[in-house]
């Protein structure tokens, strides 16, 4: 858990740094399936604090598409 640790730290600093970040990892679903997703994010403050507001896209067939061709 150290290192995701870690790499959570990067990310939150590339963000804050960037101000939007897009990155390519994988998702647990609900039913225990493992897929690759587009995770798309943005760096706010609101109320005075800093928040990250994210959006996570199934890419499984994007993915496929890109093997076929």
């Amino acid at each position: 858990q150290g290192d995701r640790l870690k790499v959570e730290v990067k990310v939150w600093d590339a963000l804050k740094g960037q101000g939007k970040l897009t990155l390519e990892t994988k998702h647990r679903t609900k039913d225990g399936r493992i897929i690759p997703v587009e995770i798309m994010a943005n760096y706010l403050t609101f109320g005075g604090k800093e928040l990250n507001c994210a959006f996570a896209r199934d890419i499984s067939q994007r993915n496929r598409q890109r093997r076929i061709c």
